[in-house]
Order: structure tokens, then sequence, then C-alpha cells
């Protein structure tokens, strides 16, 4: 029962006052002319509503510029070909990529994808950072062999498991806070994240060509694919 209490506690500071992630891409929207397309599911448990916008070559480093850590968000950036290696942006130039070095990753326009934002504060990245660079410092790409999330056992994860069991509050694993079930790799809980999350998973932007392009795409094609076992199985309470 303490244990159930205390999980409880941490779940509502951990969800306390999101920053208003919704308002900003409504505000990138109106200042570039764009549409804002909602996409609305119902999970039983879960309703899920979620607001994309266009992301044209031309407003991309504004897109970048309006989610950043300042403004209580990051930016999680998966390239159609690639989404094992997705980079996570902090500021408009910064980013942390696989060798976990500052990076300025190439858009996604010519190779698809989606820019997924999440509510994370400065003191959460601050932890987070302070975590990576414990467990996978910048020299390199290591195999962690001794990193146990609590109330698991050890992990085991290559280049991009820093992403996968990020923790941004002690004891606190970054796709716990969104609202998922953790998963053993970035093209896994991106999904998770996109169907299943709560509040804290924020706009998605598109990278397309046109304003036309993004209207011409289903609200099945914004969603992208289901996770493995459908998205209600992804939510954790």
């Amino acid at each position: 029962m303490i244990r159930a209490l205390c999980l409880s506690l941490l779940s509502s500071l951990a969800f306390a006052a999101p920053p208003k992630l919704a308002a900003l891409a409504q505000a990138y929207a109106k200042k570039h002319g764009l549409p804002v397309r909602v996409v609305q599911r119902d999970l039983g448990t879960r309703q899920i509503e979620r607001h994309f916008v266009p992301v044209l070559p031309k407003t991309h480093d504004d897109f970048l510029a309006t989610f950043q850590i300042d403004k209580g968000a990051i930016v999680w950036r998966a390239l159609g070909q690639d989404p094992v290696h997705p980079a996570v942006s902090i500021h408009p130039n910064l980013a942390l990529h696989y060798m976990h070095l500052p990076a300025t990753p190439v858009a996604a326009h010519d190779a698809g994808g989606y820019y997924l934002t999440l509510a994370v504060d400065k003191k959460q990245f601050d932890h987070w950072h302070r975590f990576i660079k414990k467990w996978a410092p910048d020299e390199g790409q290591i195999y962690v062999t001794n990193y146990t999330m609590p109330g698991t056992k050890v992990v085991h994860g290559g280049c991009m498991w820093w992403l996968v069991h990020a923790e941004i509050a002690k004891g606190l694993n970054l796709a716990t806070a969104m609202g998922v079930r953790r998963a053993k790799g970035p093209e896994v809980l991106a999904p998770r994240l996109i169907h299943a999350g709560n509040e804290l998973v924020g706009p998605i932007g598109i990278p397309v060509p046109s304003i036309a392009a993004f209207k011409k795409l289903t609200d099945d094609e914004l969603l992208g694919p289901e996770p493995a076992g459908g998205a209600a199985e992804q939510v954790k309470l």
C-alpha cells in the first residue's frame, strides 16, 4: 500500500502543470500561416488527441526554436529511413545523436519522418544529461551492461539505449512519464508515444515540401502505424 501511494505521488508530481505545447503549436502555425490538424482516438482507458503541424523547409528552424528546452520541450527527430537512430533536439542547433555528441542532424524533408515534441523541462533534461554523461560518456558508443532502473533487471543496450531508458528524474523513466510502457528500441517506443502517450506528448511536426502535401495526408498517415499489440496495450497508468 505504501509503495502504491508513493507511485501515485510520483505520478502526480511528474504530470503536474505540463507546458502548453499545444499553444506553442498554434502560435507557430499562426506565425507562418499553417494549418493545424487534430486527430483523436479513444483507447478505452485514455482519450488521445494529437496536434499535427507541417514543417516546411523555410519554417524548419523556427519549429525547433519554438519547441526547445527553454520553453519546456524537446523534439524527437526521426528520419523515415532510419527510425532506430533519432536525434533529440534541445535547441535549434543542438541535438543529442547516437554518438551522444552535440550534432545538427539533417532535416527530414527528403527522407520523411516526423518531429515529436515531448514536455520535458530544464530540470528534467539536466538530470537526463547527467545520467547520459555518467553511463555513456561522449568519447564514443558503448554497450551498457550494469545500469539498473528501479524495479527492473540489468539493462543491456547499444548506441541508443540512453534514449529508450532515459531517466528524467530519480527513478522516473521517460516512457513511464509519458504514459507508455518502456521499449527495447526507439523504433518501438516512438509509435507507443504517438498512439498511446499522455498529455505530455505534444504536437507532432510533419516535414513536407508544401501545405498542399500536408493536407493530402490522411489521419492514419499522420499517426503512422500502430505499435505492435495495439495502442491500448501500451498505456501505462
